[in-house]
Parts: C-alpha cells; structure tokens; sequence
C-alpha cells in the first residue's frame, strides 16, 4: 500500500507542477482519470490465504474469521456462512473409500483437488480427466465440487470427443 501511495502522490506533484498554467478542470479531469487508473487494479495481489464465505472471510493462516471488508480485493464468494462447528467428514470419506477402492493415493488426489477449487487455486494449471463406466462415481464427484464452490463459480460445457462421445467438462 505505500508503494501505491508513493506513485499516487508522485503522479499528484508531477501534475501539480504541470498544470500551473492550465484550468482547475482539466487539472481536476486529469486526477480523476489518474487515480481510476490505479484503483482499477493496478498492483492488485490475488488474497491466496483468505477464504470468503457470506457473512465472512476465513483466514488461512491464522484461522481467524474477518468481517467482509472492500480492502480485501475479493472478487468471489462460497455460497454458504462460515460454521466451524460442521468438522464431520465421514460421508465423503466413506464415498470416496467406495469409488476408489480403498486407494488412499487416488483419495488423496481428489482431496488435493477439491482444495485447490474450494480455494480458488487455478494459478495451479492443472486440470483432473475423470474416466469410467457409468455409475463409477465421476458425476458425482463434481456434483461434490460443484457444491462446495457454489454453481456462480464453476462454468460447464458439452463438446464431442473424437469418437463422438460427449464430455463434459467445469472450470
């Protein structure tokens, strides 16, 4: 924040000196321009360790729970209020016991995945390619992302493989 101060007052005196000569309104046009320019995301850092939630924003780090404040730059929300006190797990686990066999690996994997959604991790480039007969849980699966991010931060699209299939993919 002082390195923007810095550049916004610097801006400020290179127009003052500037524009001695010239009307209040151009001089007054020009601040505004400039400063529409820094606040429209100019040195704008994604938060990485805050989780927004409707009535909040869960830090990460420190696990405190923040009221929502503008000064967070947060630009998306979980579709649920925060409550610490929903720790209980146990049938997902089971679930992904069942649809992986019992492979911790490929349970992990999918934990891993739906960390990185839930936190809003694409910076991770990566992309998951569930394969399967029907039935094997794939859908389901996503219907689980889908609903731990909200279906107002997930895009859907149809398109045909190569063998004219349909796949669905999320992003």
């Amino acid at each position: 924040m002082n390195q923007f101060l810095a550049r916004v007052s610097s801006s400020l005196n290179f127009l003052i000196w500037h524009s001695r000569k010239r009307s209040n309104y151009h001089y007054v046009k020009s601040v505004i321009e400039l400063l529409k320019g820094y606040l429209q995301g100019q040195g704008w850092d994604k938060p990485t360790k805050l989780l927004p939630f409707r009535n909040g924003i869960l830090n990460l780090e420190t696990h405190e729970f923040l009221p929502p404040a503008p000064y967070h730059r947060l630009t998306w929300t979980l579709p649920r209020d925060y409550n610490p006190s929903l720790t209980n797990w146990d049938r997902i686990s089971e679930w992904m016991d069942e649809v992986t066999g019992g492979d911790e690996s490929a349970k992990n994997i999918f934990c891993c995945w739906l960390n990185a959604c839930i936190k809003g991790q694409s910076d991770l480039q990566r992309f998951l390619h569930l394969k399967g007969p029907g039935g094997s849980g794939k859908g389901t699966f996503m219907h689980l992302c889908v609903s731990l991010v909200g279906s107002m931060n997930v895009h859907s699209s149809r398109r045909c493989g190569s063998t004219g299939s349909t796949m669905q993919s999320y992003s």
